[in-house]
């Protein structure tokens, strides 16, 4: 092993346990923030509500990650935020497998699985604004030995309905719901 591994190593070690510190102690944090905002050059009312809302993010933050990981949940929230983190994730590697079912394309789930897996690991540092197409021909170059070429297409456009579109429909509903949901309680309180 080399020093530089071992460096890195202790060095991503030291900001895990300082992050996790800040996370259970935010008073260091709102103190650094107070020390920060106590400089003359942000002395502006533009900068007293930006620290104001910094301090207050920050304490949410804190009473939030207390209610999902400490005892007074007795760890259901937890517990049931990871099942519903591996159903997601189940269901969502597992629609180009079913696709390539429905279409009769003969396929290794391994192999399929763990193709995904990787793509999805170097989608995450995509410089391109918004994917701009990046996710289909990325999609479309790690299935192209495995679905033919004549259905490539028609299999890229059914996964990304799937992978994309389904969730911005969905979300759309529930954005009109709750949308129409505020406006009928602050119309019925006037």
């Amino acid at each position: 092993m080399s020093i530089f591994a071992i460096l890195v190593s202790f060095i991503l070690l030291l900001l895990l346990i300082a992050l996790v510190y800040i996370i259970l102690r935010p008073a260091f944090l709102i103190s650094v923030i107070n020390l920060i905002a106590g400089i003359r050059f942000f002395s502006g009312e533009k900068y007293k509500k930006f620290f104001e809302n910094t301090k207050t993010e920050i304490i949410e933050y804190n009473h939030r990650f207390n209610e999902l990981f400490m005892v007074s949940s007795g760890g259901k929230l937890l517990i049931s935020q990871l099942l519903y983190a591996m159903l997601f994730w189940t269901l969502f590697y597992s629609i180009a497998p079913i696709l390539m079912i429905a279409m009769n394309i003969k396929f290794n789930i391994l192999a399929v699985i763990s193709r995904q897996l990787i793509f999805y690991d170097i989608l995450a540092y995509n410089v391109i604004p918004s994917g701009a197409g990046f996710v289909e021909v990325g999609f479309a170059s790690i299935f192209s030995n495995i679905v033919p070429h004549h259905l490539l297409g028609v299999f890229i456009g059914i996964w990304r309905f799937f992978t994309y579109y389904v969730y911005l429909i969905a979300s759309g509903i529930g954005f009109f719901l709750m949308m129409k949901s505020d406006t009928d309680k602050s119309l019925s309180a006037e």
